[in-house]
Formats: C-alpha cells, sequence, structure tokens
C-alpha cells in the first residue's frame, strides 16, 4: 500500500480502572495506521448519504428515506461483499428498526415513486447509469441503492 494512502493517528490514552478497592491506571501512546477507505467517520458517510437523497428530492421524515439511507451505508461499508437485496439487505434493516423486510421494501418502493412522480426527472436521470425499468417508469429499488452507493463513494473519494 501506498504511503500516501495511509493515514496515521496518535492517540493519547489513559484510563482508570477500578479492579475491587484497586484503582489500576492505563497510559500510553498509540498510533494507528489505517487505509484511506477507513479515514472518514460513520457519521461523515452517513451525512453525505442524507445530502445526496435530500438533494434528488427524497423527503427525510420518510420511512422509505431512512431505510434507503440504511441500504445505500450497507453497501458503501461492505464494498468487497455482493449483497442481495432481497435476502440480505431488507432483513438487516429491518431488524435494526424492527420491523419485517416486506416493510422495508414497500416503503423505499413508494418512496422512488413519488420522488419519480413529483422529483425533478432530469436531475434524476442525470445519476450515472441509473435506468428506469420500462414497466414501472423508475429504477428498481435494488438498482437505486447499488447505483447511489456508487455515487457517494465517488464523493467521498475527494475527502480522502
Amino acid at each position: 500500500m501506498d504511503h500516501e494512502k495511509r493515514k496515521t493517528i496518535n492517540v493519547n490514552l489513559k484510563m482508570e480502572l477500578q479492579y475491587g478497592e484497586r484503582n489500576c491506571y492505563l497510559e500510553g501512546n498509540l498510533k494507528l495506521k489505517t487505509d484511506r477507505k477507513n479515514c472518514l467517520s460513520q457519521e461523515d458517510c452517513r451525512k453525505t448519504i442524507r445530502r445526496e437523497l435530500k438533494g434528488l428530492g427524497f423527503p427525510a421524515d420518510a420511512c422509505g428515506t431512512t431505510y434507503l439511507e440504511e441500504g445505500i451505508y450497507y453497501c458503501i461499508s461492505e464494498p468487497e461483499h455482493k449483497i442481495s437485496i432481497t435476502k440480505e439487505l431488507y432483513p438487516i434493516i429491518a431488524e435494526k428498526y424492527n420491523t419485517n423486510a416486506a416493510n422495508v421494501e414497500s416503503n423505499i418502493r413508494s418512496t422512488i415513486e413519488k420522488v419519480w412522480s413529483y422529483g425533478d426527472l432530469q436531475l434524476l436521470r442525470e445519476i450515472e447509469s441509473t435506468k428506469t425499468d420500462d414497466r414501472i417508469g423508475r429504477p428498481t429499488n435494488g438498482r437505486l441503492i447499488h447505483t447511489l452507493a456508487r455515487k457517494v463513494e465517488e464523493g467521498l473519494q475527494e475527502y480522502r
């Protein structure tokens, strides 16, 4: 790995631990090295996803938008893993939000339908390689999640 792709983080650590009636102290410096992919925090990544969704017209207060954000984040955080939307992603999101996979799918679908019906179609179509399903007039849930994940990843490259 190239040096320019690595980031070093120095951490000064001081901890007080209590073991029974004893107080133990741990103090030291740590030097963490990470690759570029891990330099951004989870919150920075999620903010970028929210900003992208808002820019496309997705309402922040819709459950489907929240589930889309979660799906996009999962795709970004597991880039080497081929994700099955129906068998893997929906159940993971459903478990996190204490609902079921069918509800997750339905909320994402209806939110995409609303944005595609009332949003800025030119802007929506400018998303690289977002192809609409001719039968339904909008991209499928999976296609949109993967396309937006790729677009957000490209945007995050600028900050690394």
